[in-house]
C-alpha cells in the first residue's frame, strides 16, 4: 500500500498509451521527470497542440477531473 494522505501538495495520476506507463506526480516531480522534453521547452509546441501550458493544466484540474491529450491522460487525485 502507498499512503499519500500526508502529502500536502496536489498529486496527479498520469498515464501514457492507455496504461502502458502509470505514474503519480506532484507538479514538482513531473517537472523534474519531464523538464528536458517538449512539455516544458518554452511550452510553445505543447501550447500549439493543446491550447494551454502544462502548468495551466495542473492549476485548473480539480480533484478527480481528468484531461487527455495525445497519448497522455492526467487526473488530479489529491
Amino acid at each position: 500500500m502507498i499512503n499519500l494522505s500526508k502529502e500536502s501538495s496536489p498529486l496527479f495520476l498520469c498515464k501514457w498509451n492507455g496504461e502502458e506507463i502509470v505514474e503519480i506526480h506532484s507538479i514538482e516531480s513531473f517537472y523534474e521527470q519531464y523538464k528536458d522534453t517538449n512539455v516544458f521547452e518554452e511550452e510553445q509546441e505543447f501550447v500549439e497542440m493543446f491550447g494551454e501550458t502544462m502548468n495551466q493544466i495542473f492549476n485548473r484540474l480539480e480533484i478527480d477531473q481528468i484531461d487527455t491529450f495525445d497519448n497522455m491522460q492526467i487526473q488530479r487525485i489529491k
